[in-house]
């Protein structure tokens, strides 16, 4: 019996050591001997949750901490298992010594990384690489500041009380990746890199990864697995993986790019920068970013390229870039076609890329295609304007009017080598269908360039006033647009006068129903007569009211527009920015809807700073966007070049008549994408600089009856984990307008427009939206939404 119960004691004894007495060491801890835990009683199972890895390693498992008795591949003392970058749940079995390996989900947090090229701002946030707790930015230092030579903290809560590291992490001048893992809180960089961390070379050709991209294990790991300080750990992990549960799914998102990094911890898992912006880089555009794939709808994208040869590298070839970093650039290896016009199609969720090759010009049919004609119609809405304005580039884009017609206002200052001023629409941005064969000539000066994309028309006005305002001499100007562009641009009404040398732009504000209002400062007349103005509702001069130019007095004056009634009123000789009025007024006691011009109109005014620069031609009509309620407004502009007299730069002027744009001296910011931000009370402007496409974010343009259907009032996001957009405006009263919106993501009314029907609404009104369709809508609320 004695020896009965002591065979019991020991089998007890040795299951609960099983379970006790087991230590993970690997790679990510320089094989320190961790002890792991047990899953629960009888379950076999020793496991250890959230183990981070920096960069791509190995580990394997020791049952007495001592390297006396490990497991890995093959068994017992067999060869290290790798592990991808990442932050893993590892589980050991004791009873069958197999092993699984799944990926944790980390808590999204916002790392605000801030140095001397943000001035230690925040709101430069860290992009976080998949549903690891690997983070990364590329940022271009210029320089230090005042206090020493450019340098950086990561910022988790953006109140400097965590900051990481204690002493600023300093870097030399130029293009850096920085990688930033949450839980170990080290701070990798890559420097002296091509701008936006690109490939030095422009070649997409990417460092092979440790693991195949089949999504099995390599026979033949990288040497980067090193053997520690475990005696029987080998360099060189075993093809045979079959003991493994890891399988191709926890393994096939390990693809990493070689780098100054060793094995990077920025690898090929699903970034979480914007998935809607998929660059296409290739030979045809010497692999920049910039050329976009277009939605199709749902997941599906595609282009239109002409590949007329290769590089030093290959011949044509591609890869499609989601966050213009390389990064996660698909496919692994690039993608090889035929030289001529290639037709490009991408889904973004299973990642399959399908072309179609030796196509007609403009990706004419040659035979069966898979899209039929919708690619047509996808890429309609995208006309580039280009000619010796901008040196025959692609980026100045024709603005949609409604309908087929497109416009643009340009100054031609002269010509080029080849001849004088002149220009060409181009479809889609590679030259193969530009319109007309020949260039099109103008003369030096201000031109307004219409185009009906269905009878491919074009007509100038030209020898116009800055800013293709009125004919010299006259208010009055002929229109060479058709009817049908009044049916979308009814709601925009255009405010011209001698204030702003009769020019389109100042744009009248929606008040609600079918009133609008503005506020302008009228410092004198011109050579036809005093200060006046009149009200153009499609800005081609066709059905200006009044018939005779309204006039008034100079200085500040308040006008009032019934869009159905088409009566004007004013209010005159009032203080700066329509203030109080100074003395008497036209619309006296009784003014129509005299209670909601009151304090209301200083609120109108506020909402409306116009984003003036060299990307524009300094022109009105970029419009600020308010962060909430607050006095903060903010604009994501791509400064591509400066102009005549200088640098890339801007100016934000607060009611469209230049009287008190801000700050006195043109805002000189670099060439690329820049986040400006203003604060209303404090004059205070801020930009950062250097960042990715649309400044790094998606952007939604709440496009409506409050704003008549025209792109720029975007959303603000609230939340970059799932992720979510807000936005609060005021619709006006229910009624006959039907006030109501849609949300166009990518601006230019594509297909990806959302929902499909207007949405009805009236009244303040808060807007949260998810990316894909509207979740919450909360109407007639208190004014901004209820906030102070």
């Amino acid at each position: 019996m004695k020896s009965r119960y002591f065979f019991i004691a020991l089998l007890l004894c040795l299951c609960a050591n099983a379970e006790a007495e087991w230590f993970l060491r690997g790679s990510h801890n320089a094989w320190v001997a961790l002890q792991m835990n047990s899953a629960g009683a009888g379950t076999n199972t020793m496991q250890l949750n959230g183990v981070v890895f920096g960069s791509a390693g190995s580990i394997k498992f020791d049952r007495f901490g001592d390297w006396k008795e490990n497991y890995g591949v093959g068994g017992l003392n067999g060869s290290n298992i790798p592990v991808a970058a990442g932050t893993w749940n590892i589980k050991f079995f004791t009873d069958t010594k197999n092993w699984n390996i799944s990926p944790a989900v980390p808590v999204d947090i916002p790392y605000h990384i801030r140095g001397t090229f943000n001035a230690w701002a925040e709101g430069t946030l860290m992009i976080r690489i998949g549903a690891t707790d690997n983070y990364e930015r590329c940022i271009n230092f210029t320089g230090g500041d005042s206090n020493g030579g450019p340098r950086f903290k990561i910022d988790p809560n953006g109140n400097w009380g965590d900051a990481i590291p204690a002493a600023d992490f300093v870097v030399l001048p130029g293009w850096v990746r920085v990688a930033f893992n949450s839980t170990s809180k080290i701070i990798n960089v890559q420097q002296n890199m091509a701008p936006n961390c690109g490939e030095p070379n422009n070649s997409s050709s990417q460092a092979s990864s440790n693991l195949s991209s089949s999504g099995q294990a390599s026979s033949n790991l990288s040497s980067s697995l090193q053997a520690s300080s475990d005696p029987a750990a080998s360099s060189q992990a075993s093809s045979d993986l079959s003991a493994s549960s890891i399988g191709a799914s926890s393994l096939a998102a390990s693809s990493v790019a070689a780098s100054s990094l060793g094995a990077s911890s920025l690898g090929s898992s699903a970034s979480s920068a914007p998935t809607s912006i998929y660059h296409l880089r290739g030979t045809f555009n010497a692999w920049a970013e910039g050329t976009f794939m277009l939605p199709l709808g749902g997941d599906l994208y595609e282009r239109c390229v002409n590949f007329t040869g290769g590089d030093s590298n290959g011949g044509p070839r591609f890869k499609i870039d989601p966050n213009g970093n390389w990064g996660d650039a698909i496919p692994a290896a690039d993608f090889v076609v035929s030289s001529g016009w290639v037709r490009i199609n991408f889904n973004s969720s299973s990642k399959a890329i399908t072309v179609q090759q030796n196509l007609a010009a403009n990706c004419g049919q040659t035979g069966s295609s898979s899209l039929g004609s919708s690619s047509s119609s996808t890429a309609s809405n995208i006309y580039h304007l280009r000619g010796t304005f901008n040196a025959w580039a692609e980026g100045t884009f024709m603005l949609p009017l409604g309908g087929d017609n497109y416009e643009r206002c340009v100054n031609f200052t002269g010509g080029d080598s080849n001849g004088g001023p002149r220009f060409k629409i181009d479809p889609n941005g590679n030259w193969g269908d530009a319109i007309p064969a020949a260039d099109f000539p103008v003369s030096i000066g201000w031109v307004r360039i219409t185009f009906n994309s269905g009878t491919k028309a074009i007509n100038v006005q030209q020898n116009l006033t800055p800013n293709c305002g009125g004919q010299p001499g006259s208010s009055s100007q002929g229109s060479s647009l058709g009817s049908s562009s009044s049916s979308i641009a009814s709601s925009i009404y255009h405010l011209r006068g001698t204030f702003n040398a009769w020019a389109e732009g100042t744009f009248m504000l929606p008040l609600g129903g079918d009133l609008y209002e503005r506020c302008v400062n009228f410092t004198g007349g011109d050579a036809n007569g005093g200060p006046r103005f009149k009200i153009d509702p499609n800005g081609g001069w066709m059905d200006a009211v009044p018939a005779a130019d309204f006039v008034v007095s100079q200085g500040w004056v308040k006008i009032n527009f019934n869009s159905s009634s088409k009566a004007i009123t004013v209010q005159q000789n009032l203080a700066p920015n329509c203030g109080q009025p100074g003395g008497s007024s036209s619309l006296g006691s009784s003014s129509p809807g005299s209670s909601s011009l009151g304090s209301s109109s200083s609120s109108a005014q506020v909402t409306s700073y116009h984003l003036r620069g060299t990307f524009n031609s300094w022109a009105e009509g970029t419009l600020m966007s308010e962060i909430g309620t607050t006095n903060t407004y903010e604009q994501c502009v791509n400064f591509i070049n400066g102009d005549s007299k200088g640098g890339p730069r801007f100016k934000i002027d607060p009611n469209g008549g230049w009287v008190d744009a801000l700050p006195q001296q043109d805002f000189n910011v670099s060439p690329g994408w820049v986040k400006i931000s203003f604060n209303a009370a404090t004059k205070v402007i801020t930009a950062q600089e250097n960042l990715p496409t649309n400044c790094g974010s998606q952007v939604f343009h709440l496009r409506g009856t409050h704003n008549g259907w025209a792109e720029g009032d975007l959303f603000a996001s609230v939340d970059n984990i799932q992720p979510l957009w807000t936005i609060c405006r005021n619709f006006g009263p229910a009624g006959a307008n039907n006030p109501r919106f849609k949300v166009d993501p990518s601006g230019g009314w594509g297909p990806d427009a959302f929902p499909a029907a207007d949405v009805l609404t009236s009244g303040w009104t808060s807007i949260l939206i998810d990316g894909v369709k509207v979740v919450t809508l909360t109407k007639d609320m208190l004014p901004n939404c209820g906030a102070p």
